[in-house]
């Protein structure tokens, strides 16, 4: 039996003992800050590290990785995430992994407390988005940071 498979018979032991019988996130610390310190060393220096909010489960884990890796660079899926990120993390800088709605930007706005002004670059994918977005700007006169989405092909 290779060690990994020794490992996650362990695991899947202490599950069992502890009478969890559905599905169950199950953090390791240790391996945890392991892959924190290879990336933190493999990365080049001239880089910043963005950490891909909607890969981690919580909130406290988020800010753990943010912490162990020293940024405050994300990417961010959708708006519950976005605002609560921008409440607990101000100076958090947010990248969307995907375009929003221009509703749901609005929405944001709408709701941020008013002494906010979060870093955030809008995902553009369509001239009648950015157009939406401009629109938006301008309504609330104030300027949105882009990034534009440019399909090259790949379809992803």
């Amino acid at each position: 039996m290779s060690s990994d498979s020794a490992y996650f018979h362990k695991v899947e032991a202490a599950l069992a003992a502890a009478g969890l019988c559905q599905p169950t996130i199950v953090l390791d610390r240790d391996r945890l800050d392991q892959n924190l310190a290879a990336l933190t060393r493999s990365a080049p220096q001239h880089m910043s590290v963005r950490v891909v909010a909607k890969s981690l489960p919580s909130y406290e884990l988020l800010e753990y990785v943010m912490e162990r890796i020293g940024t405050e660079r994300l990417m961010t899926f959708n708006l519950p995430m976005l605002t609560e990120l921008v409440r607990r993390r101000p100076r958090a800088t947010h990248l969307l992994g995907k375009p929003f709605p221009v509703r749901a930007a609005a929405q944001f706005y709408q709701d941020a407390p008013a002494t906010a002004e979060p870093d955030i670059q809008w995902l553009i994918d369509t001239e009648d988005r950015l157009k939406q977005y401009e629109e938006l700007a301008t309504s609330r006169s104030f300027a949105l940071q882009v990034s534009v989405e440019l399909d090259i092909g790949l379809h992803r």
